[in-house]
């Protein structure tokens, strides 16, 4: 199936701002914070294909907005929703308009 990426956004949010966290060895390291809609995660945990291709998006989205080169490996923590402190997240709770307007000839 052909998926319109003008009509298909992925509901999640990256945060403002990198923060400082110690990682599980105690060497300090930087965190990210990504909001993602709950109805979102039950699909990205039964179809390994969409779970795939958001941490792609994810990763893409961080280099792009902080301008970081980072390490294409993850891990996913099992029982656990996050990691350190949550920073606030401005989420929009309404759907965006899709342009459906074509140009006549």
């Amino acid at each position: 199936a052909v998926v319109s990426t003008q009509s298909t956004g992925i509901p999640m949010s990256i945060g403002e701002t990198a923060h400082a966290e110690v990682d599980k060895k105690g060497s300090g390291c930087s965190v990210y914070d990504i909001a993602i809609n709950p109805d979102y995660i039950k699909t990205l945990k039964t179809e390994p294909a969409f779970m795939n291709f958001f941490l792609q998006v994810v990763f893409e989205g961080l280099t792009a907005k902080f301008s970081v080169e980072l390490e294409w490996e993850w891990i996913i923590l099992k029982n656990r929703t996050h990691v350190g402190r949550i920073k606030p997240h401005v989420i929009r709770t309404y759907l965006k308009p899709v342009n459906t307007r074509t140009k006549r000839k």
